[in-house]
């Protein structure tokens, strides 16, 4: 009896046992599946994970009057100290500044390890930051928020860079305008943002969005090569792009801010040095100066706006069309400023967010102003005057007060002035709290949880610095301009490059730069760098068509030894290698006031010309192309244009010296010594043909296909009395083969076929190329549809067809030359190139019938395959019915909400189009399935457990 029990026992705890092991497997099965569908979407957002979410007013109600005027300011300071004794640790512990810009000029940054030191900079300091409000270290009770710690763009014409090693040297903007090629700009700024980012920046002063004014080359100058060019459609065009890389490399925790609003390209003044007045009005700078500005605050879906605007001291007269009115500069005039914020899309970028940066109210510019003889300077007013004009982050550099011993000094005052006029001023302290909301958003968009994972960048970060030259490569590749002369013209007077022995002198403009002021010389343009380069390239353990004993190298210095004729040279030689050689190359920077041997090659074209007659002369200009007059470029056989220094813009110096690469680039400004004036080469290319077509609804119905037209263009519709058609014309080059700029006028001319009498005349302007009108079509009969846009006058023919034919686009044959034997270079044929690749109006954002058709198709593939599971592995035909059901219901359901209306899904569809559908249902699909297979899985759990 006991040994029964005993054994009944036994085999009840194995039953318990087995059924055990089965739930725990199908809770298993149940956890991998879940695991698995999260993961494919990509898991759960951080915002999500988030057990508070945090919000701008929240942080703001938590915030003493001091916490929130700190966070107004963008404060330097000198050499890279951070420790507990240091200015910059009181600053941001004790008196809550909300950011900090690191500059080469104040010695931020060494020569030696300057990326893993400014890294290591950027992460103390926003250790300090993290520590004054939490732990042992905390020194206020005030909520954590990170610092923005900021890079400008350069402000000194002849340098890009404010590193000097260590980083990627990128092109300059002139440069990357020089290409025409706005993908080019966001690859240069995707490299930025990456490396700036990985270094712990998350704030970006620039790009620089000025518009050049060469009329004037002097105050050109001043610019140098720091704007993308002297259009105002292509400096937007490339200025966006660039921001969106900067938005792109920083993976979204890099802040941009476009400074020089509204623009200083017509400015007569350094920017730095004096306040400029410009004569413009409102109306003026809205064609013009505005433009970029206006393009970058806008956006794209592909392209976010910018995140703030840096606003320049400059003044208008005649802003207000009276000219004899004229402004304060409009970073301290409310008025003027205001005004300037009004111009859409601008208030709707205010709303959303923007933020107005000032720009350095420590520079002698701003000083001389408000005291023109320099002596006194009233900082806090001064200060307050900027804050009330409109701005809200205040940019504090070197910033000193009347009376004070430091700029730190200086900073404490104004920031205790402004806690004390909070407290005392309720309009002062909305007009804080409306700023430091603005500037809170921005940091929370930035890291959307304030978490120190988000804030603090690891050191391994830094692998990506400095690894990406060949982005600078490209971009010299597409931006080196010939300037002088035609490139037909030098075919014929170059007829090769320098042959193997051949003698070539080299004169370099050498400038030495530091990265701090106790750092090492260096220099990106070093007298044999050129010549080093040759050798590397086709010297003898490359080519061999160079031989290392006849290149001479000099520098501009021992250049100005032979035009002052002195006796005791540095090198005697000089004169005679000059003398003997065929070749001469001047590698030429910016000439700059201060610097006499930077006129060195100015001072030889109009002093000795004979030490260069009868000599190849070829110039490359590595700065902006303004500083040689037409005289002088005519006594050169050879100008290159390469607006940039760097081993990449000299590489491919050399290569167009020994004619392995040919010129591509154009001047993205006008240059009126060569007669090259940019709004003539931006107008329409006379020569092409425009292509003109009939933009179809996305649901155009046809019972039947007709064959195609011979220009391979889908078949048209028929068309009735009282449609209306969307016509398009372009895409419509300029001069130089790119698009026109936005807002070209195009001019339709609607014909009636039978007796060629004109019916209407609508105009319409470009965007991206492109020019489209809506037409009522209000009679019967046959038309003709042609379209212009000065001076390109010819274009294809749409013919539209009221009376039972199909609407056809005919293509001109251009008519052959009268030239026997062509040259290499005829005027080519526009037409067939653009035409098989036009711009297709904008998609559908809902499914089409074919669509439909596929979502069918793998709906019942799809019940197959799951009726399969249910009968074969569930049991039976119930379960198999159940199954295949609920993945059809599930799949069904996920298209249906294709048609709901939902905006980001019909973006989705208009940028993936059928395989985002296919992708959608097949997940419903999944879904589906998996309610079938839950509803097994319970039915199985209450079924009793079989006995072994």
């Amino acid at each position: 009896m006991g040994s029964t029990q005993s054994s009944v026992m036994i085999r009840l705890a194995r039953a318990r046992s087995w059924s055990d092991k089965v739930l725990l497997r199908r809770a298993l099965i149940i956890l991998f599946i879940t695991a698995f569908c999260l993961g494919s979407l990509g898991g759960v957002p951080k915002t999500v994970r988030a057990q508070t979410p945090i919000s701008a007013e929240s942080l703001l109600s938590q915030m003493t009057p001091a916490q929130k005027v700190g966070q107004l300011m963008l404060v330097t300071f000198e050499g890279s100290d951070s420790s507990k004794t240091s200015a910059i640790y009181d600053l941001i512990a004790r008196y809550h500044v909300g950011g900090i810009i690191l500059r080469a000029d104040n010695n931020n940054f060494e020569d030696l390890q300057p990326v893993i030191k400014a890294h290591n900079l950027t992460q103390s300091l926003q250790t300090i930051a993290l520590q004054k409000s939490q732990g042992e270290e905390a020194v206020s009770s005030g909520p954590y928020v990170p610092l923005f710690i900021g890079i400008p763009q350069s402000e000194a014409p002849e340098q890009v860079n404010q590193f000097l090693g260590g980083v990627t040297q990128l092109p300059s903007p002139m440069a990357i305008g020089a290409t025409w090629t706005p993908s080019l700009a966001t690859e240069v700024g995707k490299v930025a943002g990456t490396e700036l980012s990985a270094m712990g920046f998350n704030l970006y002063l620039g790009p620089n969005l000025d518009v050049v004014d060469s009329s004037d080359l002097r105050t050109s100058g001043y610019t140098g090569t720091l704007s993308f060019g002297g259009d105002p459609y292509w400096v937007g065009e490339m200025g966006q792009a660039y921001i969106e890389g900067l938005h792109q490399g920083g993976n979204g925790k890099m802040a941009v801010i476009a400074s020089h609003f509204p623009g200083l390209g017509s400015a007569d003044r350094p920017i730095s040095d004096e306040v400029s007045t410009v004569q413009k009005s409102l109306e003026q700078l809205k064609q013009i100066e505005l433009a970029p500005y206006l393009e970058a605050v806008d956006g794209t879906e592909l392209q976010g706006p910018v995140d703030g605007l840096m606003v320049s001291h400059i003044r208008f007269q005649g802003f207000q069309g009276n000219i004899r009115a004229t402004t304060r500069p409009v970073s301290f005039d409310a008025d003027a400023l205001a005004q300037l914020l009004s111009v859409e899309p601008l208030p709707a970028w205010r709303d959303s967010g923007g933020v107005v940066v000032s720009d350095n109210l420590g520079s002698r510019a701003v000083r001389y102003f408000f005291d023109p003889t320099g002596r006194s300077f009233d900082a806090n007013n001064i200060v307050r005057t900027a804050f009330q004009a409109g701005n809200d982050l205040l940019y504090l550099n070197n910033i000193l007060g009347t009376g004070d011993t430091d700029s730190f000094e200086t900073v404490r005052g104004v920031l205790d002035f402004f806690a004390q006029k909070y407290q005392e001023d309720s309009v002062f302290a909305r007009r804080v709290d409306e700023s430091v909301t603005r500037i809170l958003n921005l940091k929370l968009k930035l890291y959307p949880d304030f978490t120190v994972d988000d804030v603090i960048n690891p050191a391994g970060s830094l692998e990506v610095v400095g690894t990406s030259g060949q982005v600078a490569f490209d971009v010299a590749q597409e931006s080196v301009t010939l300037i002088h002369p035609e490139s037909s013209y030098l075919r014929t007077t170059l007829s090769g490059p320098p042959s193997t022995y051949e003698s070539i002198v080299i004169f370099t403009d050498v400038r030495e730069e530091k990265q701090c002021d106790s750092c090492s010389a260096v220099s990106n343009l070093g007298v044999r760098t050129f010549q080093n380069t040759l050798l590397r390239l086709y010297g003898p353990q490359a080519s061999r068509q160079i031989i290392e004993n006849r290149l001479y190298s000099y520098t501009f210095a021992q250049l100005i030894e032979i035009l002052d004729r002195e006796i005791d040279p540095v090198d005697p030689y000089v004169a005679d290698n000059l003398k003997q050689s065929r070749w001469v190359i001047f590698n030429l920077d910016e000439p700059t006031l201060g610097v006499p041997d930077s006129y060195a090659l100015q001072r030889l074209l109009s002093e000795r010309p004979d030490l260069i007659a009868d000599k190849t002369v070829i110039v490359f200009s590595y700065g902006a192309p303004y500083y040689l007059d037409s005289t002088a470029i005519a006594k050169l056989t050879a100008y290159y244009a390469l607006y940039s220094k760097g081993e990449a813009f000299v590489e491919i110096a050399a290569r167009i010296l020994m004619q392995e690469s040919q010129p591509r680039g154009a001047l993205p400004i006008s240059l009126p010594i060569i007669g090259y004036e940019l709004n003539e080469k931006t107008a329409p290319d006379p020569d092409q043909i425009i292509p003109i077509q009939l933009l179809l609804p996305p649901e155009v119905p046809s019972e039947t296909e007709p064959t195609q037209s011979p220009t391979g263009a889908p078949p048209l519709p028929l068309f009735q009395t009282g449609e209306t058609v969307q016509i398009q014309a372009g895409v419509i080059r300029d001069k130089n083969s790119h698009l026109v700029p936005d807002g070209t006028v195009v001019r339709f001319t609607v014909r009636q076929a039978s007796d060629n009498a004109i019916i209407a005349q609508p105009s319409a302007i470009t965007s991206d190329g492109l020019a489209v009108i809506l037409y009522r079509i209000d009679r019967e009969g046959i038309f003709e549809v042609t379209a212009a846009s000065e001076p390109a006058m010819t274009s294809g023919t749409l013919v539209l067809n009221t009376q039972g034919g199909r609407a056809e686009v005919i293509m001109p044959t251009p008519t052959p030359t009268a030239v026997p034997t062509p040259t290499p270079q005829p005027t080519p044929t526009i037409a067939p190139t653009i035409a098989p690749t036009p711009i297709v109006p904008e998609k559908s954002g809902y499914p089409r019938m074919q669509d439909w058709l596929l979502v069918v198709m793998i709906l019942i593939m799809g019940f197959g395959l799951s009726y399969a599971i249910g009968q074969y592995w569930w049991g039976g035909v119930a379960w198999g019915l159940r199954s295949g059901i609920a993945t059809v219901i599930g799949g069904f359901f996920a298209y249906n909400l294709l048609t709901l209306g939902f905006s980001s899904l019909e973006n989705l569809v208009k940028q993936d189009g059928t395989w985002f559908i296919v992708q959608l249902t097949v997940v419903g699909m999944f879904f589906g399935w998996l309610v079938a297979f839950a509803w097994w899985l319970l039915n199985s759990m209450r079924k009793p457990v079989q006995k072994p």
